[in-house]
């Protein structure tokens, strides 16, 4: 065999091997997980919530994600913040009177969220009462098809905070 095809068939057999190497070292942080309150999203939603405090209580998020989707979440207990306090602020919309286009944003995020010990996710029917208020970080649609939101939803009644962000 001449020098030359053997070189060439090293460098075919190095890039394969590069390759797949890529794709395991790729593949080693795919998987779910949870945030932390040092996470750039929750000190995000934090700082959105200020002066209130929150705990963070559960979370979920899936890392590593080769097609780019996205799935974050967490829940906190907050205090220092009321009905009065969201309906002046008007960012905030009530869940009893959202806007169509959150409205299928709140049904987007709450029925793909999350896995089964993911329960401490509130269902739509529960977050489009009186007693919630949500803040739409973004929202992103298709013609009408909500494919990526990120969502604020906060029940001062219950001292509750859940945010989202799904992207499909």
């Amino acid at each position: 065999m001449k020098a030359s095809t053997k070189r060439t068939l090293l460098s075919f057999f190095v890039v394969v091997i590069g390759m797949y190497a890529l794709l395991a070292i790729q593949l080693a942080g795919v998987g779910e997980g949870t945030l932390d309150e040092n996470h750039t999203e929750v000190l995000q939603v934090r700082d959105l919530m200020s002066p209130a405090q929150f705990t963070l209580l559960d979370s979920y998020a899936v890392t590593g994600n080769m097609s780019g989707d996205i799935e974050r979440g967490f829940r906190a207990s907050i205090t220092g913040i009321t009905s009065a306090d969201l309906d002046s602020n008007g960012a905030f919309q009530r869940g009893d009177s959202l806007a169509a286009s959150l409205e299928s944003a709140v049904d987007f995020v709450l029925e793909n969220f999350g896995n089964e010990e993911s329960n401490w996710v509130p269902g739509p029917e529960s977050v489009k009462t009186r007693d919630f208020y949500l803040y739409p970080m973004s929202i992103d649609a298709q013609d009408q098809y909500v494919d990526s939101a990120r969502l604020v939803m906060v029940s001062p009644a219950n001292q509750s905070l859940y945010y989202f962000w799904l992207k499909f």
